[in-house]
């Protein structure tokens, strides 16, 4: 181990132990993750209304008149006379119905990043085979390697497959 250890490669295998887990993953560090979201929603409304309304008008007008006149001279006269009335009246109603309906959709998409462990603390005692018949005799472990960037997967680590004899 002291050879690998000179070339900054360490490997982690499945325990149990907290310190050691937490550990392995603050030395294979933390990386920028993206988690999506998205939100949809549909409203709509409907109005209905109603106008109503009345008006009136009512007036009266009269009038009257009277003339007389005499002549003399031609043992004449003349006498008139006129008189009127008028009445108005008028009444109305009026009615109206309003109706009114709408619908609206929205649609958001986004994503938020955050900075996680690569390899959560949690991850090598659960995720990693350990061995044995159960698991076909293959132990997986985390490869890391300080400096380097493997092709396979683009970072300084792998999951590596060992066989057991």
């Amino acid at each position: 181990m002291a050879l690998i250890g000179k070339f900054g490669t360490q490997v982690f295998l499945s325990n149990s132990c907290p310190e050691t887990n937490e550990y392995a993953a603050r030395v294979i560090g933390k990386v920028v993750t993206r988690r999506n979201s998205f939100n949809a929603g549909t409203s709509r409304s409907v109005n209905v209304g109603m106008s109503a309304g009345a008006n009136e008008n009512f007036g009266d007008s009269s009038n009257y008149g009277h003339s007389s006149g005499h002549q003399s001279g031609q043992g004449g006269g003349s006498y008139n006379s006129n008189s009127g009335s008028g009445r108005t009246h008028g009444s109305g109603n009026n009615w109206g119905e309003n109706r009114g309906q709408g619908k609206s959709d929205s649609e958001s998409r986004g994503y938020s990043e955050a900075m996680e462990y690569a390899f959560e603390p949690g991850d090598f005692g659960r995720l990693l085979q350990t061995g044995g018949p159960a698991n076909g005799n293959i132990v997986t472990g985390v490869w890391y390697q300080s400096g380097n960037i493997f092709k396979s997967t683009g970072t300084n680590t792998f999951l590596a497959r060992f066989k057991q004899r």
